[in-house]
């Protein structure tokens, strides 16, 4: 009887560790996944802002653990624009999964010959 009490708690204890080993989320891989036309540093520098703004959508996400970049898709494909000087800019939507709630972080970027690509994080578009 202790024998078979014994086996149980361990088959339970493993199906516990086994359960929050899975919940775990794995650490952001680069590049990212999706249609993003944003270079790997772009990519890297843009990680902590686009995050940040979905923790804030989704309030009750605490844990910075899981918070992950899951899509990037470009919502406004790019084009030129010239007047005195010529540029390029563009939209994307970087998709965040945010303790389980999908988040959309819009991010627009500009690029010209001289000062390389800006971009800005939409913090008011976020949905």
């Amino acid at each position: 009887m202790k024998k078979l009490l014994l086996l149980i708690g361990c088959l339970l204890l493993s199906s516990v560790l086994s359960l929050a080993i899975a919940k775990k989320m794995e650490p952001q891989i680069f590049p990212l996944s999706g249609e993003t036309l944003a270079n790997l540093k772009l990519q890297y520098e843009l990680y902590l802002p686009v995050t940040m703004a979905s923790k804030n959508k989704a309030k009750r996400c605490k844990n910075p653990d899981k918070i992950r970049v899951v899509d990037t898709k470009v919502t406004n494909v790019p084009h030129d624009l010239c007047t005195d000087s010529c540029f390029q800019q563009w939209q994307e939507e970087w998709t965040v999964n945010a303790c389980g709630t999908k988040v959309y972080v819009p991010v627009k970027f500009m690029t010209d010959g001289s000062t390389g690509i800006t971009y800005s994080v939409l913090t008011k578009q976020v949905h």
